[in-house]
């Protein structure tokens, strides 16, 4: 009995077709293979918090696996200072308007000297973790710059 099935011959199976899951998934997805990765690394590493804020769109694939590689804690606090970065710049995006004229920075200062002279207080100097230099004047400023303008 144990010899008969040693010298049948063996089944012809046809071979598997290769697929590369990631490349797939990718594509079905609308993404990067890499994100794919990124992604299965997240899910496995990152507080639940970054995941629930991946899923709902406040927080990009990056940022979460670059949080991922952090402590839980750290995750949490990296988070929550991101989150309030984000609440803190909403408003100064949403009044900022766009000029399309460049600006006279030096005619500017000049008329900030001179109004803050005229009304001490009245231009608040504030700091920003950003790396750029960034002015926001009010609607007022920019009509009397665009007044004391030679044309």
């Amino acid at each position: 009995m144990r010899t008969g099935g040693k010298y049948k011959g063996l089944a012809d199976l046809p071979k598997a077709q290769h697929i590369d899951v990631r490349h797939e998934l990718a594509r079905a997805a609308g993404v990067g293979g890499r994100n794919v990765s990124k992604v299965k690394a997240i899910l496995k590493t990152a507080h639940p918090t970054t995941i629930t804020a991946l899923r709902n769109g406040r927080l990009s694939i990056n940022r979460a696996a670059e949080l991922s590689k952090l402590g839980k804690t750290q995750q949490l606090a990296a988070l929550t200072q991101d989150c309030c970065d984000r609440l803190c710049n909403m408003p100064i995006r949403e009044t900022l308007q766009v000029s399309t004229k460049p600006l006279d920075a030096a005619a500017l200062l000049g008329l900030l000297q001179q109004q803050e002279a005229r009304e001490p207080g009245s231009v608040v100097v504030k700091v920003s973790k950003s790396a750029r230099t960034t002015i926001l004047i009010g609607q007022d400023v920019l009509t009397r710059l665009q007044e004391s303008k030679p044309q």
